[in-house]
């Protein structure tokens, strides 16, 4: 299994993440190449190799070619889903805007959806949360560490005026994760709003370095000049002696939220469900039950991650006739997965392929793939799905 551990000794902005990837093997221009495919604007990257207190390492710039152009969240979420990148890719880049929303909603007492992003929306910080997932698919990373997050003093300006450091938004992701952070005699900015949404959208946990094989070091280098070298070291490596994909299969915390309802419209449920879906739920399902009196009814439930409870919540009451939910913490334990494109005499088929070598435990065709194929051939769905199955296990194989 591929492994990358973050070691944010001097803190973690986007340029320093995306900038120790580099470092990894990613190709700048390629990954330029992608983000183009994005509207964007028009950009240039440049990265160089610069030394922070005599220590090397790869900086980052975003040169915009056109005036910036500042977003809200359902702008941003429109520009990413059209672009060219991967679904994976682009399902992780918007959770992790998402992140970014509910954060300053929360600092600022607005709904998500009305932030205006300013910094968050700028070009610099789409190319950097983009590129970064982007950078970790190219380099076949299954699985993110993080090391504990320094924590500066001070004042830091912004488009508000000046805040105090660490940043409202910043404190108010690493508190919904609950990071471990390291306190620091520096009064500067250390750990950025958008360095702190990436970590906490891709790694499993903040803790001390991993046993595992390292095999590449990287280093993203910051902006500004410290009293000790402004660095972030990534080290990819892999563990061995996998037995099979269930060793490498991971558990994640999340929330059950489940409510029993009798007396809702039932052509309101599709709505319900799409909308929780949209604001981040893992799953949404529906159960047909009988309650008291023998009256049928419908339990609603939503798979969600803890920092989700406040908004879901939220949605639920404002959406349904309920007037109680429950919570049940429970462990998600799932396999590595990643979607892949299968060549078929019909094209590209997307598969979403769950395991980590052959026999593979799972692979699902994309549904809308094959009914496109289905109706435009004249052939049963299930033939069409069994196969893309086949080809894709050739593929793979």
């Amino acid at each position: 299994m591929k492994i990358i551990y973050f070691d944010c000794f001097a803190g973690a902005a986007g340029d320093m993440l995306l900038g120790s990837l580099l470092e990894l093997g990613v190709d700048s221009e390629e990954l330029e190449k992608a983000l183009k495919t994005m509207e964007i604007g028009t950009f240039q990257l440049h990265t160089s190799r610069v030394q922070k207190n005599g220590l090397a390492g790869t900086a980052l710039r975003v040169e915009p070619l056109q005036e910036q152009q500042f977003r809200h969240l359902p702008q941003i979420e429109e520009i990413i889903n059209e672009g060219g990148l991967s679904a994976r890719v682009k399902e992780q880049s918007i959770e992790t805007f998402r992140r970014l929303a509910r954060a300053e909603a929360r600092v600022h007492g607005v709904a998500p959806e009305k932030i205006h992003f300013h910094e968050v929306g700028a070009l610099d910080t789409i190319v950097d949360i983009c590129g970064f997932f982007w950078s970790l698919e190219q380099l076949s990373v299954e699985k993110v560490l993080a090391s504990p997050l320094p924590i500066g003093r001070g004042w830091v300006n912004c488009s508000h005026g000046p805040l105090p450091l660490p940043a409202p938004a910043t404190m108010q992701l690493l508190a919904e994760r609950k990071v471990p952070l390291v306190p620091s005699p520096v009064e500067k900015e250390l750990v950025t709003p958008t360095g702190a949404a990436l970590l906490c959208s891709a790694a499993e946990s903040f803790d001390d370095f991993p046993s595992f094989t390292v095999e590449k070091i990287g280093c993203g280098a910051g902006s500004a000049d410290l009293p000790f070298p402004n660095l972030l070291r990534a080290h990819l490596g892999s563990i061995q002696d996998q037995k099979d994909s269930l060793a490498s299969s991971r558990m994640e915390k999340n929330l059950l939220l489940e409510a029993n309802i009798d007396d809702l419209n039932p052509e309101t449920y599709d709505y319900i469900m799409e909308l929780l879906f949209d604001r981040g739920a893992r799953d949404v399902f529906l159960t047909p039950i009988q309650m008291k009196k023998n009256r049928p009814a419908v339990k609603l439930s939503a798979l969600i991650k803890h920092e989700q409870l406040e908004e879901i919540t939220a949605i639920i009451f404002a959406e349904t006739s309920t007037i109680g939910l429950r919570a049940i913490e429970l462990d998600k334990i799932m396999l590595p997965r990643k979607v892949i494109a299968v060549q078929t005499s019909w094209g590209p088929v997307r598969v979403k392929v769950a395991g980590n070598k052959p026999p593979y435990f799972n692979l699902a065709p994309e549904y809308e793939d094959c009914r496109v194929i289905a109706k435009k051939e004249g052939i049963p769905l299930k033939e069409v799905y069994r196969r893309v199955e086949y080809a894709c296990r050739e593929q793979l194989e």
